[in-house]
């Protein structure tokens, strides 16, 4: 299992049971999974309430963050439906600035990630 892959399913999953307190129907799709879908899209998790989708979060890390995604996101965007990418802590900027520059700044939320490991 490649490390991107390894990220990337921890933090959807770590997501999902954290939403889970809020929101009772919550679909994912693990790294190259395509098990829910959306407008013939998979993003990774879709949030929805009473049968209608609320909410779609994408998990991106280091590795996925790229230009390429920007067409994905502007079509999840389209449909009206609340869009959150989450990255690493240390690409936000990078995040902010793909955004800002396609003109998409205000319309995708920005949430980030951090994995901390402490030792005695």
């Amino acid at each position: 299992m490649s490390e991107t892959k390894l990220i990337h399913d921890i933090i959807v999953n770590s997501l999902k049971k954290r939403l889970s307190r809020e929101f009772s129907e919550i679909k994912i799709n693990l790294y190259g999974e395509k098990a829910h879908a959306f407008k013939d899209m998979y993003p990774d998790i879709i949030i929805s309430s009473h049968g209608m989708v609320i909410s779609i979060i994408e998990v991106e890390t280091e590795d996925t963050l790229l230009e390429e995604k920007l067409n994905d996101w502007k079509r999840l965007i389209e449909q009206g439906i609340k869009l959150t990418v989450v990255v690493p802590k240390t690409e936000k900027v990078k995040l902010t600035d793909m955004l800002w520059g396609n003109g998409l700044a205000g319309r995708i939320g920005i949430g980030t990630y951090e994995i901390n490991i402490n030792l005695p």
